[in-house]
């Protein structure tokens, strides 16, 4: 999960990058290693993993002076990605294991992607033309899904399908309490909480 990351991904609140955190690794795995297990273990993510630093990024041909204009890119502490990885990692296992997903999901799959989900499209239109039927496709993208998770209802969830007990402890530690600091034009705004929703680029 560590050699796994980016090193050019910018740290967070902590400025620890993930070069520091390999030399860390190489200096001391077992210390790292047992904290990573510690922390799935009792379900607990630490609350100092869970301040975010939030820099704004424009979005193309939005006027500046709305706030949808902006989409937040969340930067958290360097370790604190790593054990979320290995905890991602775990569930997507466990339910690739049992089945427990559907074969037309194709994203955030390993083995799957864009290009599987091209072909099924381009071989159902295929199909639908080979017999002479009326073909078509619907797109459909859900506005703000991500940032409008709520915490709880995801943890029953993973609940419902047999998740084992530690993950879902840890999955309800990592997705509250957190809280974002704003730089804006290299000031740091007061941190706020947030309340619902998955930060940006979580596996």
């Amino acid at each position: 999960a560590l050699y796994s990351q980016n090193t050019k991904k910018a740290p967070g609140m902590d400025r620890l990058n993930f070069k520091a955190c390999r030399l860390l690794w190489e200096l001391d795995a077992p210390r790292v290693i047992a904290l990573a297990r510690q922390c799935l273990r009792l379900g607990v993510h630490p609350k100092a993993w869970k301040t975010a630093k939030g820099i704004l990024i424009p979005k193309p041909k939005r006027v500046r002076t709305q706030v949808k204009a902006w989409r937040v890119i969340s930067l958290l502490n360097c370790l604190g990605k790593v054990v979320e990885k290995l905890a991602a990692e775990l569930i997507a296992n466990w339910c690739e294991e049992r089945g427990t997903l559907h074969p037309g999901q194709l994203g955030c799959r390993r083995g799957r992607g864009a290009i599987d989900a091209v072909a099924c499209l381009v071989q159902t239109v295929h199909e639908g033309w080979a017999e002479k039927r009326l073909t078509g496709t619907v797109f459909m993208d859900v506005m703000g899904a991500f940032d409008h998770v709520d915490p709880h209802k995801l943890a029953e969830a993973i609940g419902a399908i047999g998740i084992d007990n530690d993950l879902i402890r840890w999955t309800l530690s990592f997705l509250t309490d957190r809280r974002v600091s704003l730089i804006i034009d290299g000031y740091r705004t007061p941190e706020q909480p947030i309340d619902s929703g998955l930060p940006q680029g979580s596996p």
